[in-house]
């Protein structure tokens, strides 16, 4: 693999007696060289293994689920949930057993508003596509996203949202700075 950085050996017998008393330490540092050139090598092949993406597996659309991530149809890429999406709990939380979070992904802003949302929720393989809905000033459980087809809705109350699907409830508790407050 190193054929091109090899050294060659020095015979100590074929060296002129002058070179002879000088010729260990010329060994020693030749081979100090090699294992340098060697270390190098391993030092550069690690550092471009950290900037490569975990998971050597992609999906028809290029998304490496081995390291987390998932198509995205409203963001047009692949995605983390656990890094994009907001988070909603179930509610009330399951007694005794693992939690399984529900995500949504808004779509980027279009004249600074979002149109549309997907939802991600457990047991269901796909996303489901959520539409903004717009509802009257001062309505007190007002409708932010939608899917009437599957059954899924996300509305606000007070500070939280709470989104519905098949009869499971997942609540969020929002901070006024959560994006979910941006659609009205």
């Amino acid at each position: 693999m190193f054929n091109d950085l090899d050294f060659q050996r020095i015979d100590l017998d074929r060296l002129p007696s002058k070179l002879r008393s000088t010729a260990p330490g010329m060994k020693v540092g030749l081979w100090i060289a090699k294992g340098a050139c060697c270390m190098s090598l391993c030092f550069f092949a690690a550092a471009t293994a950290h900037e490569r993406p975990l998971g050597e597996g992609r999906d028809h659309r290029g998304c490496r689920g081995s390291a987390g991530y998932i198509w995205s149809a409203v963001s047009a890429s692949c995605i983390r949930l656990f890094e994009v999406g907001l988070a909603f709990s179930p509610d009330p939380p399951p007694a005794g057993s693992s939690m399984h979070l529900a995500y949504v992904v808004l779509a980027p802003p279009v004249e600074g508003a979002v149109l549309q949302a997907e939802a991600f929720v457990p047991g269901k393989e796909r996303p489901i596509p959520l539409k903004v809905v717009y509802n009257a000033e001062g309505d007190t459980r007002a409708t932010l996203l939608l899917n009437v087809a599957k059954k899924i809705r996300i509305f606000r109350v007070k500070d939280d949202h709470i989104l519905e699907f098949n009869g499971l409830r997942f609540r969020r508790s929002s901070l006024p700075d959560d994006p979910l407050f941006q659609l009205r």
